[in-house]
């Protein structure tokens, strides 16, 4: 898996392989999801 995604890899995610084609449905590209949101600023509670 990590030469995969190190060989494949793009600037927006990860070309699949054309031998890994058919076992993943015939997809082509597996885009990056986008980044998780920032949290809330505020102070946090000490419970």
């Amino acid at each position: 898996m990590c030469c995969i995604l190190e060989n494949y890899q793009k600037e927006d995610g990860v070309e699949i392989p054309k031998a890994l084609r058919p076992f993943m449905g015939g997809k082509t590209f597996l885009p990056f999801k986008t980044k998780p949101a920032a949290e809330a600023k505020g102070k946090k509670s000490k419970a």
